[in-house]
């Protein structure tokens, strides 16, 4: 099963969640997902926008601006 939606970190333990951002835009069966990068890093937006992401929240964030932004990219009914 693929999500429906994938909230993901900039910064990863091991990887860079901008190439990963990358990777899945690239792929078939993961492209259309929506794709939601968040981060405190100082230069994450415009990282972000070079990602091919649906959109980007900075941290620290509040629950209800997560769910605005996940109900704008998001494709739920």
């Amino acid at each position: 099963y693929l999500p429906d939606l994938i909230l993901l970190d900039l910064l990863l333990a091991n990887s860079d969640g901008s190439v990963l951002c990358k990777k899945l835009k690239k792929q078939a069966s993961t492209k259309d997902i929506p794709l939601i990068l968040m981060s405190a890093y100082p230069n994450a937006r415009q990282i972000a926008e070079e990602s091919e992401i649906d959109a980007f929240i900075a941290k620290p964030f509040d629950n209800d601006s997560l769910l605005q932004l996940i109900n704008q990219v998001g494709k739920f009914k």
